[in-house]
């Protein structure tokens, strides 16, 4: 392979670190301060779920000799690939530079990516990508970055990772995770998880995020000094001193009255938790699974519980609009002969209940549906219309819904 065909395809598959970079976490990963002393010398197996594009698997293996193996797993089987190879000519092109084998590597660990769909590992013939990342069946640290917030937005893709890290995280394995999301939503999903058996522990990051052209401009001088793609992890701060993570406000809520009004500081940091396993007996744990759809259930209540309380759909001015809106649609009605009294149509009532962004996820079709459970439990106290609502009925729909 040429210079310029190796640096192009490096140049294809260019990592980003988009919520917080390795240097910002680094302190917190070190095995010397996540793990008990009294397992200094133990060798440990990391599984980084929902890798994407990130570098953070490759600098844990050469800035902690302790991570002798790293598996990176997601779904996305062609940034898998652009990053296993990027990887693999990096390391070729070392080699090559030094007049050495892989033996003489700068870190003795293994790295590896593999697809994984977070409910179920799958398999196929494309030996481009290790498709098993089982083989080690448990492992000391499942560490991800934002996965579990991405995935909070599908219908069952949280669920299935919490059951996919808990089935796969050892007794006194730690399930690191960093979290965009407010602590006390993310904490209540955690922490009153159905079945889990762990103790939590929670800080605050500052977040350090290399700019796309900062990125772009450090990998660009690798296939010059590929020395430097073992340097990156030396550079990050190693120092086991917790009290140095950001210091928490009283309430750093940035909700307000069902309205998001970001502070000064909002954006600035990410929430981290380490999640530590408990238990002895490894083929006990091995057995004792959490039960997807009692975790599915508990995602959707907490779900609910927090938006409710902290982003309610229905607020005092949402309310006030919602009236202006009927009342100034009545009355064209009115003006133009159509004798509707005080209900409107379903299908007028749906453009004036939701916001553009509100229907990009809530379609027509979705609104009938439900307005048609909400009929159900509801038609009997005199609110609710088969055809229509009055004012005063879509108000207690809305409440229903949040």
């Amino acid at each position: 392979m040429t210079r310029e065909t190796v640096y192009e395809e490096l140049e294809s598959h260019v990592p980003f670190e988009w919520l917080t970079n390795f240097s910002s976490l680094a302190r917190y990963l070190n095995p010397e301060t996540l793990f008990p002393s009294s397992q200094y010398n133990q060798k440990l197996q990391v599984l980084h779920v929902g890798c994407g594009s990130s570098t953070l698997g490759e600098l844990l293996l050469q800035s902690f000799p302790r991570y002798s193996h790293v598996v990176n797993v997601d779904n996305d089987v062609e940034t898998l690939g652009g990053m296993k190879n990027r990887w693999k000519l990096l390391t070729e092109k070392y080699m090559e530079v030094n007049d050495a084998t892989a033996d003489d590597l700068p870190f003795s660990g293994t790295l590896h990516y593999s697809y994984m769909n977070f409910q179920q590992t799958c398999s196929d013939n494309d030996d481009h990508l290790e498709l098993d990342p089982l083989q080690i069946q448990q492992y000391d640290l499942v560490l991800e970055k934002s996965t579990l917030d991405c995935l909070l937005c599908s219908d069952d893709g949280a669920a299935g990772l919490l059951c996919a890290v808990y089935k796969h995280l050892k007794a006194g394995g730690v399930y690191f995770l960093i979290s965009f999301h407010h602590v006390d939503f993310i904490m209540q999903l955690l922490d009153e998880c159905p079945g889990a058996d762990w103790t939590i522990e929670r800080f605050v990051v500052e977040r350090k995020v290399d700019s796309p052209n900062t990125v772009k401009k450090n990998e660009a001088t690798l296939y010059n000094d590929v020395e430097c793609m073992f340097q990156a992890g030396k550079e990050a701060e190693l120092d086991t001193d917790r009290n140095r993570s950001v210091k928490e406000k009283d309430d750093c809520s940035p909700w307000q009255s069902g309205s998001f009004v970001p502070d000064e500081d909002y954006g600035k940091t990410v929430n981290c938790f380490i999640c530590r396993r408990n238990g002895g007996d490894q083929e006990i744990l091995s057995l004792d699974l959490l039960d997807f759809e009692a975790v599915r259930k508990h995602i959707h209540a907490a779900n609910d519980e927090y938006y409710k309380k902290n982003n309610p759909m229905v607020t005092h001015v949402r309310v006030e609009e919602l009236k202006t809106k009927f009342h100034q649609e009545l009355l064209k009605r009115q003006r133009d002969g159509k004798n509707c009294d005080s209900i409107l149509p379903l299908e007028c009532c749906y453009k004036l209940l939701f916001t553009e962004g509100e229907k990009e996820h809530l379609t027509y079709a979705f609104f009938l549906e439900d307005y048609q459970a909400y009929l159900k439990d509801y038609q009997n106290d005199g609110s609710a219309l088969q055809t229509g609502m009055t004012f005063e009925g879509s108000v207690k729909f809305l409440e229903a819904m949040q």
